[in-house]
């Protein structure tokens, strides 16, 4: 019996160390390949230049117009549309003639038409020319339209012909029109009737400017409940008012109260101004209180400017600064040095550091993911794996889920640290839900599946890194004074 259990414990040693091996070139393949994406990151990044306009040229041939996009010389990309009968066949196609994945997640959409040319019905497509539904929750959109041919209703439908809810929160759109405007938006449930949307309002009023340049521009926008009452949306604001220059670009927004006067918003400005590149691309927003004087928000930044497609904070000069959070945003290498050094620390730590430390990084965490961001094209995105199916054709797509798996190794490191528990990985991945839910609520960020699962994978390789060097670190001869 004896020599029974010094071979079964022989058998685990065994276990054991082979998990360790396993471990280790797991984390070594993902080390790898993470700092080889930092370096084609570094390749990748033009140097600061003053960005080129883009030139469009229409080529007509037949039933197919052919529009190209071409920047010094080259052709980036091209749009053709192929009519036929009451159709019209819209495609997407890079430089180089392949199909393009646009925004939606669709490389094409089909548009079937009445005698008026109004597009009464669009089909959204993939690839293959197969119907899709679109990360927007619908794969085919209806519309009706009033005699003056104005846009009346639009309403959604999954690739197959089902009624569905918009990813904003309603199932249909009704607009009325003044003077060829659309002064009135309600937003309708399955039943037809006014629903508060994600967009945070169930009916939106509108009014226009009416002078040159800039005639029918939107001026104000206010937002109202189900029964016509003013209601805030997730900024604080009732409403805004837009201003424009005389090409017509928008270059201030004023957020109202209900009773149409300039007020801060909750991130802390009332006015946002904004400047543009010569190609019509977004330079600098500022950012100004309810009196038109410039103020600086939680970084001490005066406003945000896009270098190379990054954005960094500039101070009331309009400098660069330098913040953290963009730093590592834009370097994955500074991500993997950082998110290392707090691993390697943590395991050095004993138990009482560890769980200062554990409060200290949560509170990062919640610096990197909740304190101002801008602006949201979408509030949740929750098709599953839409990004890791993009992991090796798009370099900026592999960069975030990277980041956000990096981001989670040290919580994954110091939860083990503390517990000697694998389950700590759901620690990791409630959290990361936690944030998402924050998220969605403050409307802060994208809410999106996929980084809860990119958030897990970072805490679960940090405890497999935990689990596999915390035996090399207890052997240090200062190990057992420090953890004391």
């Amino acid at each position: 019996m004896k020599g029974f259990f010094k071979t079964n414990k022989y058998d685990l040693q065994v276990k054991i160390g082979t998990e360790r091996k396993i471990y280790a070139i797991i984390l070594f393949s993902f080390l790898c390949m993470s700092l080889i994406t930092a370096i084609q990151t570094k390749e990748s990044t033009p140097e600061k230049k003053e960005m080129s306009k883009e030139e469009k040229r229409v080529l007509v041939d037949g039933n197919i117009e052919k529009t190209e996009y071409i920047q010094e010389g080259v052709l980036q990309r091209f749009i053709q549309k192929t009519k036929k009968e009451n159709t019209v066949l819209v495609e997407y196609f890079d430089g180089e003639g392949k199909p393009e994945k646009q925004l939606g997640d669709y490389f094409a959409f089909l548009k079937e038409q009445d005698e008026e040319g109004n597009d009464i019905k669009t089909t959204y497509l993939g690839i293959e020319k197969q119907p899709i539904n679109t990360v927007w929750g619908y794969g085919m959109v209806t519309r009706t339209y009033d005699e003056e041919g104005h846009k009346v209703s639009e309403r959604y439908f999954d690739k197959n012909g089902e009624p569905v809810i918009f990813v904003s929160g309603y199932h249909e759109v009704v607009n009325l029109y003044e003077n060829d405007r659309n002064v009135l938006s309600t937003y309708l449930d399955e039943h037809e009737n006014p629903i508060i949307s994600e967009l945070g309002y169930a009916i939106l009023r509108r009014t226009y400017y009416d002078e040159k340049p800039i005639v029918g521009k939107v001026a104000y926008e206010y937002y109202f409940d189900e029964s016509d009452k003013p209601i805030a949306v997730s900024r604080g604001q009732f409403g805004i008012h837009n201003e424009y220059d005389e090409d017509g670009q928008l270059v201030a927004i004023t957020y109202l109260d209900a009773d149409g006067n300039a007020m801060r918003n909750n991130l802390g400005y009332a006015m946002i101004k904004k400047t543009y590149y010569e190609n019509g691309s977004l330079d600098t927003e500022t950012y100004y209180d309810e009196y038109g004087k410039p103020m600086a928000l939680t970084n001490g930044q005066y406003g945000v400017k896009w270098v190379n497609g990054q954005m960094v904070d500039i101070d009331s000069n309009g400098r660069q600064m330098f913040a953290l959070r963009n730093h590592l945003h834009g370097h994955l290498i500074s991500v993997i040095v950082v998110a290392l050094l707090i691993t390697v620390l943590s395991l050095f730590l004993g138990k009482k550091a560890n769980f200062l430390l554990l409060i200290l990084f949560l509170l990062c965490i919640a610096y990197m993911t909740l304190l101002y961001r801008g602006e949201v094209i979408m509030k949740a995105r929750l098709d599953l794996f839409w990004s890791y199916r993009d992991f090796f054709s798009s370099l900026s797509t592999r960069v975030d889920i990277l980041n956000n798996i990096w981001l989670f190794w040290p919580l994954g490191t110091i939860l083990f640290r503390l517990s000697q528990k694998r389950s700590v990985v759901i620690v990791a991945v409630l959290t990361s839900i936690g944030i998402e839910l924050l998220q969605y609520v403050t409307g802060v960020g994208t809410t999106e599946i996929d980084d809860v699962i990119s958030n897990g994978l970072g805490g679960m390789l940090g405890m497999w890194f935990g689990y596999m060097m915390m035996p090399f670190f207890e052997a240090f001869p200062f190990k057992r004074h420090v953890t004391r």
